[in-house]
């Protein structure tokens, strides 16, 4: 499966603690579709994960595996973080998909294949302290904002009221996992001695997730 991604959020923060000596954070992030209701042969749910923009695992709900990719991917492996992601994102997507099931009537109502887009991005404050946000969407839309911090939805559109009310549960989870992988990543990712770039970029004119 080939993952497209345009105009995805890009909000990477320079950390300042020495004027004189600029440390530039690499930015965790996720990106994943959960599809209830698969064809035959296809998984039900795949993940992503990305650091400093580079792809570094994949995760599929059929293989309950996480496979790393590229030299990025081989190199964090061997981290402690990496053995929590199996864990982490089987405890999550189990229970989306177990809420996308209980609700596909009131949700299928808008949306049509029933297939959640969604992602996680973590940002690196100028205070040092990590926050997270998620995003989730059908047919490449975006429609629920969730603040990991405040622990609060926004609502995008009108018809994602429903989706909200599907999705509250796992808020916990949604919490848990940004709290510890925005942290930890960013200090394995520095015990390696992986930087990421010192630009600061911002872009929220929305993003298009799909797969073919």
């Amino acid at each position: 499966m080939v993952w497209t991604v345009e105009k995805i959020p890009v909000l990477l923060l320079l950390l300042l603690p020495d004027p004189a000596a600029p440390r530039c954070v690499p930015s965790p992030c996720y990106k994943f579709i959960i599809t209830p209701k698969p064809s035959p042969g296809q998984s039900w749910c795949e993940v992503q994960g990305q650091l400093i923009r580079d792809t570094f695992f994949s995760y599929t709900c059929s293989s309950q595996k996480v496979e790393p990719i590229g030299p990025l991917g081989m190199r964090l492996s061997a981290t402690q973080a990496w053995n929590q992601l199996v864990e982490h994102w089987k405890d999550l997507v189990e229970e989306l998909r177990k809420a996308l099931l209980d609700n596909q009537q009131n949700i299928s109502r808008n949306y049509h294949p029933l297939s959640l887009q969604g992602s996680m991005k973590c940002q690196q404050k100028s205070n040092g302290r990590p926050s997270a946000f998620w995003e989730f969407g059908f047919n490449g839309q975006m429609c629920l904002h969730f603040d990991s911090k405040d622990r609060r939805w926004t609502e995008l559109k009108p018809e994602c009221r429903p989706l909200k009310q599907t999705l509250h549960s796992a808020r916990y989870l949604l919490f848990g996992i940004s709290a510890g992988d925005c942290v930890n990543w960013v200090k394995e990712a520095e015990a390696l001695g992986i930087k990421g770039p010192a630009t600061v970029a911002a872009t929220v004119e929305g993003w298009n997730l799909s797969a073919s």
